[in-house]
């Protein structure tokens, strides 16, 4: 039988084991960086307490809960190759955000930083799936191409594939030459495009690794 894409196998893994051995989920999103303001293991009790934090992550150990007055409310676990920690969705998030409160889903989170050793926590704001935080938080995306030596059926390859991902996010060139200048210009033929982990590694292909990042 055909072996089993990435994601499948890790879930399998994270099904009968109860945790990931070969991989984990975030691993292949390279620009993840840009769009989080913490790793895990990054936040500081002192430096960013009561601090707004952008993290990204697996839900882990979802519990629906309720308060005294019978509003539901949820608590889980954000884990991020770094680490783990504990999220609070008060009522009024959870109403909010609820669709997205799932057990094993990759999300992207906003909120605030709360308590101290063992009781630090992160007070949901708000949630959205980390496919779609890639694709709407996105504020430009920039492709370099070193000019020296281009083809220009490499460009016309490049300009059919962004054409095939239309979108709101604009496009920019960072044209560069060696040892001379460097040029960043908005593209006037491609009105924008919408970000992928799969844009970004097509056009790597045809321009070589670290040709594209995405502003946020």
């Amino acid at each position: 039988m055909r072996e089993w894409d990435e994601s499948l196998m890790l879930s399998y893994e994270k099904d009968a084991l109860g945790f990931y051995i070969t991989g984990h989920p975030l691993a292949q999103f390279a620009n993840l960086h840009r769009l989080i303001s913490h790793q895990v293991s990054e936040l500081d009790e002192e430096r960013d307490f009561n601090a707004d934090v952008r993290l990204a992550g697996v839900i882990t150990m979802f519990r629906p809960l309720k308060t005294k007055k019978d509003e539901r409310m949820a608590a889980f676990f954000l884990e991020d190759l770094s680490g783990r920690i504990e999220v609070i969705a008060f009522p009024e998030a959870f109403r909010k955000n609820f669709e997205h409160l799932h057990e094993d889903r990759l999300v992207w989170i906003k909120g605030k930083f709360i308590g101290e050793g063992e009781s630090r926590k992160v007070q949901l704001n708000f949630v959205m799936p980390l496919a779609d935080a890639f694709q709407k938080l996105a504020k430009r995306m920039v492709i370099r191409v070193f000019i020296p030596g281009l083809e220009e059926t490499i460009l016309d390859e490049v300009k059919d594939v962004l054409a095939k991902h239309p979108g709101e996010c604009p496009v920019f060139f960072e044209l560069e030459t060696p040892h001379a200048y460097r040029v960043v210009a908005q593209s006037v033929e491609v009105d924008g495009v919408l970000p992928s982990e799969e844009l970004t590694k097509t056009i790597e292909s045809l321009l070589g690794e670290e040709a594209v990042y995405v502003e946020y």
